[in-house]
C-alpha cells in the first residue's frame, strides 16, 4: 500500500483506542502526529502541478437497493470531511469518492502527460484510468454489473477532478451554422454534436459483459474461461470451397472501401517501435497490457502443419465518453462514423490541408502525373 493508501486505514484503527484508557494521555500527541502526516500526503497528492478541483457536496449518484458505503467516506468525514448521507433505501456515491478513485486510478496506472494536440495514444491512457477509476468504485461500493454499466457513466464527471483531464473534444462544444461541417464530424448535428463525430466512444447495441464488470474478458456463465475463439471459428467456418457466382471481387473492394469511410477502432501500438505488439513472443511485447493471445489448439488442421499454438490478438486502445464520464471499459473509433469520403479527405485537419492543392478545388497527385501532362 502507498501511503496515502494506508494512512486512512491506520487512522480509523487508532480512532477506535481513543476510547481506550492507557491512549488517553498519549493519544492526543499521536493524533496530532498522524494528522501532520494525513496533510502532507493529501498536500503531496493534489500537487505538483496535477489539476485538482473541490468536489461538490452530496451525492454524484444514488443505487437504489440495501445501502452501501465505502472506507473512503467514513474515514473522510471522521477527519472533518462532510458527514456521510445515510439512506436506508439507497446507497450514495460521493463526489469525494469519485475524485479519490480517480487519483488513485491515475497514480497506479500512470498517466503521461498530453503534450499539445491529444493523440490516440492519449485517449488510451485517460481511457484506461477511467475505466480503472470505475474499478475503485465497484470495489469500494460492491457494486453489480448492471450498476457499473449503467449507473457509474449517469455520474457528472464535469463536477469532479476529471473535467480539468477530459480532452476539449469530448467536453460540451458551442455550436454555430457554418456554410461547410467539419471533416471531424464535431457539430454536424447541431442537437446532437457528438454523433458520428471522430475520437468518440462507438455506441453499443447491448451493455458489455465483462467478466468482472470493468475490462476482463468475457467468461462463462459457470465463471470458467470460454472456448478458444480459433476453436469455435474453425468449427463453425469450415472452408469448404464454396463459390458464390453472384458476386463478383466488386463487392469486397466497395465494401472494404465503406467500411473504412466509417469505422477504424483505434489500435494499440507499441510506443518503442510504433508497431503492433508481438503478444506471443515473450519479453517487453508480450507483456504488453492490451495483449489477449488466443491459443491454437494442438489439433488445429492448418496451424498444426506450422507448428503454431498461439495466434497474435491485441486489444484495442481504451476509450472515453462524452464528458469522459466513468463505466466499464469502451472502445472509440478515430475518424468519422459517417459517409464523407473519410478515406479520400482524411478526417485530421492537417492530414487535410497538406493533401489540397488550393487552387480550383483540387487534391495534390504525384510528380508522374505532371510527367505525363495528367490532370491533377
Amino acid at each position: 500500500l502507498s501511503l496515502h493508501d494506508a494512512l486512512p486505514i491506520c487512522l480509523i484503527h487508532f480512532y477506535k483506542r481513543l476510547t481506550h484508557r492507557k491512549c488517553a494521555q498519549r493519544c492526543p500527541a499521536m493524533l496530532a502526529l498522524l494528522l501532520q502526516a494525513l496533510v502532507a500526503t493529501a498536500g503531496a497528492q493534489f500537487s505538483g502541478g496535477h489539476p485538482t478541483a473541490p468536489a461538490p457536496s452530496g451525492c454524484a449518484l444514488i443505487i437504489p437497493g440495501p445501502p452501501k458505503s465505502s472506507l473512503f467516506d467514513h474515514t473522510n468525514h471522521v477527519f472533518g470531511g462532510p458527514p456521510v448521507q445515510f439512506d436506508s433505501q439507497n446507497t450514495c456515491i460521493t463526489y469525494e469518492a469519485v475524485n479519490q478513485a480517480f487519483l488513485s486510478a491515475r497514480d497506479r496506472v500512470g498517466l503521461p502527460p498530453v503534450r499539445g494536440k491529444f493523440t490516440t495514444h492519449d485517449v488510451g491512457n485517460l481511457g484506461t484510468v477511467i475505466h480503472e477509476a470505475s474499478r475503485y468504485l465497484a470495489k469500494q461500493y460492491a457494486l453489480s454489473k448492471d450498476a457499473i454499466a449503467n449507473g457509474l457513466p449517469l455520474i457528472d464527471t464535469t463536477k469532479s477532478v476529471v473535467e480539468q483531464y477530459c480532452p476539449p473534444f469530448l467536453m460540451t462544444p458551442k455550436c454555430e451554422v457554418q456554410r461547410y461541417r467539419s471533416v471531424e464530424g464535431i457539430c454536424n448535428n447541431l442537437e446532437n454534436p457528438h454523433w458520428g463525430a471522430a475520437m468518440n466512444g462507438h455506441h453499443r447495441f447491448l451493455p458489455p459483459d465483462y467478466a468482472d464488470g470493468i475490462s476482463a474478458p468475457r467468461a462463462s456463465i459457470t465463471g470458467y474461461p470460454l472456448p478458444s475463439p480459433r476453436a469455435v471459428s474453425a468449427h463453425l467456418h469450415k472452408d469448404e470451397g464454396f463459390h458464390d457466382h453472384a458476386v463478383t471481387i466488386l463487392l469486397v473492394a466497395w465494401g472494404q472501401f465503406i467500411d473504412h469511410d466509417i469505422t477504424l477502432t483505434a489500435e494499440t501500438k507499441d510506443i518503442r517501435t510504433g508497431k503492433t505488439p508481438k503478444c506471443c513472443d515473450g519479453g517487453f511485447g508480450g507483456n504488453h497490457p492490451n495483449c489477449l493471445p488466443i491459443e491454437i489448439p494442438q489439433e488445429d488442421n492448418f496451424y498444426k502443419l506450422h507448428k503454431r499454438r498461439c495466434m497474435n490478438f491485441v486489444r484495442s486502445q481504451a476509450g472515453l465518453r462524452y464528458n469522459c464520464r466513468l463505466g466499464p471499459r469502451e472502445q472509440f473509433n478515430e475518424i468519422s462514423a459517417v459517409l464523407d469520403a473519410g478515406t479520400v479527405y482524411s478526417n485530421v485537419p492537417e492530414r487535410l490541408e497538406s493533401l489540397r492543392l488550393y487552387k480550383n478545388g483540387f487534391m495534390k497527385t504525384l510528380p508522374v502525373f505532371s510527367e505525363f501532362n495528367m490532370r491533377d
